[in-house]
């Protein structure tokens, strides 16, 4: 899987043990709604 820095993001709150995310998805946060998407740590 390619690094980003959303993928950075949602590798920390899994670290943080972060299970869910809570959000409306939108032009802007596209990129961290796709690696929430490929990630399995977090729904």
């Amino acid at each position: 899987m390619t690094k980003t820095v959303s993928g950075f993001i949602i590798e920390q709150l899994a670290v943080w043990d972060v299970k869910y995310v809570f959000g409306l998805p939108g032009t802007s946060a596209l990129g961290l709604v796709e690696a929430i998407r490929k990630s399995n740590r977090l729904q």
